[in-house]
């Protein structure tokens, strides 16, 4: 399973929004559900990562006290791989806050993807400057 999601998170997932317009609609229904989408590989691979990066001996000494499968995931794969999902959940906020930006690029008529490229096509790159700069602070600041 981990392979396919190593997979799926090298496609650019931009190829999938004319999918969800269609699926969905072009309403801000699909711009979260693509920001969703966006951000969800990153926190997958760093759960998957913080799990399979759990000390051994944790297991064992756990199994050894009669610990169920259960047990093991509750009390000791999960505090054990909190570090990792947390920047998963840092990194993925950040993805997802882009994701709506590039969604709004697309298929928008408000937001900041939105107001970028109206700005490009009327080539007024002062405006485009500053929401690039906008998109780039928001993405700091959910960093």
């Amino acid at each position: 399973m981990l392979p396919l999601a190593s997979s799926l998170y090298a496609v650019p997932l931009v190829i999938l929004y004319p999918l969800l317009t269609a699926w969905i609609g072009i309403g801000m229904e699909s711009k979260i559900v693509f920001g969703a989408i966006y951000g969800f590989f990153p926190m997958l691979l760093a759960t998957a990562a913080g799990v399979r990066t759990v000390d051994r001996q944790l297991l064992v000494a756990a199994r050894s006290m009669g610990a169920g499968r259960m047990q093991l995931v509750r009390h000791v794969m999960l505090p054990a791989a909190v570090p990792s999902v947390l920047s998963g959940m840092r990194l993925g906020s950040a993805m997802t806050a882009i994701g709506v930006v590039v969604a709004e690029m697309m298929a928008a008529t408000s937001g900041i993807g939105f107001v970028i490229t109206q700005n490009r096509t009327l080539f007024n790159t002062a405006n485009v400057y500053f929401g690039i700069l906008l998109v780039l602070v928001l993405a700091i600041a959910l960093d």
